[in-house]
């Protein structure tokens, strides 16, 4: 027996002559699972839906809608709003449909490309920001895009 096992089955002699126990070896507490609470995660979801909450949530409003509103509204014919010319008299109608269906519907930028003649996504992003560009700085545009909401959502 070495001298450092003798030391030690001496001290455990010693703990149960005077009654005690030896000393356990340090085990650290098991850790605390809290339980989550849902609520949190709930308001979060119902804050994020509220922000992202579209108007077809009341009335579904499809693509073909709203382009058929914004060509009675200028008093253009369809496949000309679809069609690749860039005169203005065209163009500021095809941005204003581009804009109102990106924001009334739940469409991709590409699907909303292809739905206007066979567009690039950047085309339906560069309409939507110019529209948005122009919200404070022409309101008879703005009039205009109003009109044609209303008339969607009636």
């Amino acid at each position: 027996m070495s001298l450092v096992e003798t030391y030690h089955a001496e001290h455990k002699a010693r703990l149960y002559r005077m009654g005690g126990k030896p000393k356990p070896a340090y085990v650290p507490p098991a850790p605390v699972i809290k339980p989550i609470d849902p609520a949190p995660y709930y308001a979060g979801m119902w804050f994020h839906n509220l922000v992202n909450f579209r108007e077809t949530t009341i009335r579904q409003i499809k693509v073909d809608d709203i382009q058929r509103a914004v060509c009675r509204h200028y008093k253009i014919n369809r496949l000309d709003m679809l069609s690749h010319r860039r005169t203005k008299d065209l163009t500021i109608p095809r941005h204003i449909a581009m804009y109102l269906a990106k924001k009334m519907t739940m469409r991709s930028l590409p699907e909303i490309g292809r739905l206007f003649g066979g567009r690039d996504h950047t085309t339906v992003l560069h309409s939507v920001r110019k529209i948005e560009a122009l919200e404070g700085v022409d309101d008879d545009l703005m009039a205009r895009v109003a009109m044609i909401k209303a008339e969607l959502l009636a």
